[in-house]
């Protein structure tokens, strides 16, 4: 018996009738052979099933509300939703099983502004993706320079007067973010307690046009928290620019996380300041830069980079320079080792930094079995080294 043959037997049904016992009396009609019976409950399985299968969720306003069949989903709602793996929101926002996509059609020009009034709770792996904004669509595909203004951002109190200090958390393993700015908020941007995720393409701590920091600055906000023994994450393509500190690796065994191709400190250009406190806060086994594919870190009036702990490796990157390498957008200091064991620099012309321009020290060792090797220090810098 094919599908058709089986389904041939209907009528149309009416509103409220039972498809299940439907399909059964027309299949008992004769007498089903052994294959027809087993075809039936197969057929049975899939309709009385939830679903399994990840699904696209539409983010269609900038309110953030979960009011239940208002016919608006909202990225509170669309989250709600995903975490749950069903719905909680009166049918705006449809969810599947598993990693659901959360894409953003929100209607006009833009700018499209989110002001969060409490911390989004990512509890189910998702991908969380701004450049399907319309308008927003080369956030991932052009360098940092020639990036179009953000057309989607989420606001703190630091640019609304109220609302959340942490912007999102990422309490479950295995999520992107990618191509929203983060505005305002002043505790943490980002948080991630968790691992293996995907965090790119944002404009993390300034203005949707990446020139400034909007609102007053307080030092205290982190741009992306790494906490606990978070690990195996990779970070890349951001502006991180504005915060207290723009990565804090804050707990501890944190191992495999991967930072590159960030511009840190500075505007969108790579040419002048819009400063965080420090650049970076790195330890254990994690990688600061990648061949080919270091980051800028410069114009952060502390430090660019402080390496605590054991094992990390900071390699390939731009620190205390523009874009080009060629100017000073100074540090305070450009690295700073207090930690044991770390790889700083290298022989190797392809993986280099260039440490340069800083206010006060170049390189700063404080620790015990550092290989530090800057290869491009400038006579304004002075290097102080405590073996």
């Amino acid at each position: 018996m094919t599908l058709g043959t089986l389904f041939s037997n209907f009528t149309p049904l009416a509103a409220g009738r039972d498809i299940s016992s439907r399909l059964r009396r027309a299949v008992t009609t004769k007498r089903p052979s052994r294959t027809q019976q087993i075809l039936v409950s197969l057929i049975l399985l899939l309709m009385t099933a939830g679903p399994t299968w990840a699904a696209t969720i539409t983010v269609d306003s900038t309110a953030d509300n979960q009011i239940g069949g208002d016919g608006a989903c909202t990225l509170r709602e669309a989250i709600a939703n995903a975490n749950a793996n069903g719905q909680t929101t009166g049918g705006d926002c449809f969810p599947g099983s598993g990693t659901d996509r959360i894409e953003f059609n929100i209607p006009g020009a833009g700018p499209h502004e989110i002001a969060l009034t409490a911390t989004l709770e990512i509890t189910d792996p998702v991908i969380l993706d701004g450049t399907t904004q319309p308008g927003n669509s080369g956030a991932c595909t052009i360098p940092i320079p020639d990036r179009p203004d953000y057309v989607l951002s989420l606001l703190g109190p630091g640019v609304t007067g109220s609302g959340a200090s942490t912007a999102m958390r990422l309490g479950v393993d295995g999520s992107t973010i990618r191509g929203l700015n983060f505005q305002g908020f002043n505790f943490s941007n980002l948080t991630v307690p968790t691992s293996n995720h995907l965090i790119e393409c944002n404009f993390i701590g300034t203005s949707a046009d990446g020139s400034s920091r909007p609102g007053p600055f307080d030092g205290g906000a982190w741009g992306i928290a790494l906490q606990t023994a978070s690990s195996n994450n990779t970070i890349r393509d951001n502006l991180i620019s504005g915060n207290g500190i723009g990565i804090r690796f804050q707990g501890s065994n944190q191992v495999g996380n991967q930072v590159y191709n960030n511009f840190i400190g500075t505007n969108r250009a790579g040419t002048a300041a819009v400063p965080n406190t420090n650049g970076v806060w790195i330890h254990g086994d994690n990688d600061l830069g990648a061949a080919n594919q270091g980051n800028l870190i410069s114009g952060n009036t502390a430090n660019g980079v402080l390496v605590l702990g054991t094992g990390s490796r900071v390699f390939t990157n731009l620190i205390g320079t523009d874009l080009t390498g060629s100017f000073a957008v100074p540090n305070g200091t450009g690295v700073s080792v207090t930690g044991d064991g770390n790889f700083v620099g290298s022989s190797n012309a392809n993986v280099r930094n260039v440490i340069s321009g800083s206010t006060g020290i170049g390189v700063e060792i404080s620790g015990s079995n550092n290989s530090v090797q800057p290869p491009c220090d400038q006579p304004a810098d002075r290097v102080a080294v405590d073996l």
